[in-house]
Formats: C-alpha cells, structure tokens, sequence
C-alpha cells in the first residue's frame, strides 16, 4: 500500500484486499498471482491465510520456501495437511523433533524383563521383587535391611519356613472369622454400666494389613511359589480398593510367572 495513501485511501484499499481474498476462498478456481500474494503479505505479514490460498492454487512442489513460511506461522501441522492435501510426514523438516522418550507400556516392560530373567538365582529374585513391588517400600523392605545390618544369618529350613507361613496365614483367617461371628452385644450388669461411663475410651485405631500380607507374598516369590503370592496380592487388592491400581501390575506380572512355572512343571 503506497505510504501516501491518506486514512480514507488506506481504508479503501484494505476492504479491496479483504474483499479479494474473500472471493478467491469462496471460488477455488480463481487464479492466485504472486504479485497479489506479495500486496497481501505486505498488508498483512502477521496472516498466514493468503500464503495458505496461494499454495492450495498453486501447488507446494515448487513453492516450497513459502510452505516453510507458513508451517511456521500455523499452529497445527496436521489441520494445515488437510487444506493442503498433503501428507502431515511433509513438514517434519519445518518443526522441532520431539525430545521426549518414548515410554513402553507395561505389556512391553513385562515381557522384556521375563524374556531377559529367566533363571532362579538370588539376584534375579531379588530383581523380580524390585519389578513387582517397586517403587512402594513395604514391611518386608524394612525387615531386609535391619537383618543386613545385624548381619543376622536366615537359619530356617525351607520345610520349615513354609510351614509357619502358612500357619501364620491360617491363624490369621481363624481371627478374622471369630471377629465376624463376634456376638454384637453382651448383657452388661447396672453397676458395670455404670462404671463403664465414666471410662474413657480410645478411639479405635485402624491397621493397615496390607504391609504384612505384601511381606508374605515376597517370601512366597522368594521360593518361587508365584500362585500363592497371586493368591495374597489379588486378596489384597479386593480389600483395599482405593489399592487396586497400584496392585493390577504386580497381578499381571504374577500371572505371567505363573504361566511361566507352568509351562515349566509340564516340560518335566
């Protein structure tokens, strides 16, 4: 636009401009002249749009400094692939490459970690506790680590150990059912009643079981019993719901070590 234009003039030549790109978008078959690109660019050099019209009349194959301008100047590469009719892979020169690492899926990370351990040496268990328990320290964790720094010594046969495991357990479900078939009432004499009132009572504590039961499952991987800690960590995903998303990969992880002992024990 000549510099000399006054307020009237300028006003004139802008509805002009606008009013020819408004027509060359409703009729695409309308040609588009470089000498008109360049009015519209020096008008208006912050809008892509006249580049955009220019390109689809004229093609990108020959015009591909212009397309460099105006992937810069749009924001959404894929959206500009569509007016344009061309593949979105044609302006992955223009933009930055992505630095973010791609993050494999747990599917993927189980199935690497299975394919990469599959012996039955203590680091490896140790490692299939770190997978399956990892990044949440439990009980267990705490037990390991006083016992390294006393530098105590694992004595019990493994009869032994399985055998108290599995006592413990069975004690455990004998408690839990005795509570649940508690009487809700007791007949309380006057003078008890009347005593008990002026007891105070704490308030009940609630315990989390879900740290010890973790602990018996890690013993359980330990000696390769996969079931039984599926068993107990399945249990205690059904029990503490507002859990269950931090249990669902180990459940999957020890299923597939399950199948894996399968597997195995059929080969024999």
């Amino acid at each position: 636009m000549p510099r000399w234009a006054t307020g009237n003039q300028h006003e004139t030549i802008h509805r002009i401009m606008i009013d020819q790109l408004k027509q060359l978008i409703a009729d695409d078959t309308a040609p588009v002249t470089t000498q008109w690109l360049l009015q519209m660019r020096d008008q208006y050099p912050y809008c892509p749009l006249p580049m955009l019209v220019f390109l689809k009349r004229n093609g990108v194959d020959r015009n591909e400094d212009l397309l460099a301008r105006l992937a810069v100047a749009w924001p959404d590469r894929k959206s500009l692939a569509l007016q344009l009719g061309v593949g979105v892979e044609g302006f992955d020169r223009f933009y930055p490459e992505d630095p973010r690492a791609v993050t494999p899926e747990t599917e993927e990370t189980i199935d690497r970690f299975l394919d990469n351990y599959g012996n039955s040496s203590p680091k490896e268990i140790e490692a299939l506790n770190a997978a399956i328990f990892n990044p949440m320290p439990d009980y267990a964790d705490i037990l390991a680590a006083q016992e390294r720094r006393a530098g105590a010594a694992r004595t019990e046969a493994d009869d032994e150990q399985t055998r108290l495991i599995d006592r413990f357990i069975a004690e455990n479900q004998e408690r839990e059912q005795a509570v649940a078939t508690a009487p809700a009432q007791q007949h309380v004499e006057e003078s008890e009643r009347a005593e008990i009132a002026h007891v105070a009572i704490d308030e009940p504590v609630e315990t989390d079981d879900s740290m010890l039961s973790e602990s018996l499952a890690k013993m359980y991987i330990r000696r390769h019993k996969y079931s039984q800690a599926l068993e107990i960590i399945e249990n205690i995903s059904l029990k503490f719901p507002e859990k269950s998303i931090y249990f669902a990969d180990q459940i999957r992880f020890l299923k597939k070590l399950v199948l894996i002992e399968e597997k195995k024990q059929q080969k024999l």
